[in-house]
């Protein structure tokens, strides 16, 4: 059974855009921020012929991450709890955090391993002990 793409959801994206035009520099930016990474993100969707698979779905892991982050940080702004969203490039750890909130207790080594991989192909290696200690945090 052949599966029909899914649309990215146009209308979010339209909201986005129409509130961009309405905020301060610094709320641009962030807003900015996330349409760009959808846009990439919606691309990297599609097989490529320069990215294999793995390394493309580690990008998307991480992208998944980038987009949880802005978007969590623009939920009191549009809800108009907060009059400005300040740009702040996440780190590492704050991207791993964001995708650790998911994940279900009895998964958890498994998919935060895989985390860490993602991690690792876009932020360079990090020494294991390090990450079974960040593991313990989450």
């Amino acid at each position: 059974m052949d599966q029909k793409p899914t649309e990215p959801p146009h209308d979010a994206l339209e909201v986005l855009i129409a509130a961009a035009a309405e905020a301060d520099t610094e709320t641009f930016r962030s807003i900015q921020e996330l349409l760009i990474l959808s846009q990439a993100f919606e691309a990297r969707i599609r097989p490529h012929r320069y990215l294999g698979k793995r390394q493309r779905f580690n990008l998307m892991i991480v992208d998944i991450a980038r987009l949880t982050y802005l978007t969590n940080r623009l939920y009191d702004y549009g809800r108009l709890k907060v009059d400005q969203v300040c740009y702040e490039k996440p780190s590492r750890a704050t991207l791993t955090k964001e995708l650790g909130q998911h994940t279900k207790r009895e998964n958890e080594r498994k998919i935060f391993s895989r985390i860490e991989d993602a991690m690792d192909s876009q932020f360079g290696r990090r020494n294991r002990d390090a990450i079974d200690h960040q593991s313990d945090v989450l």
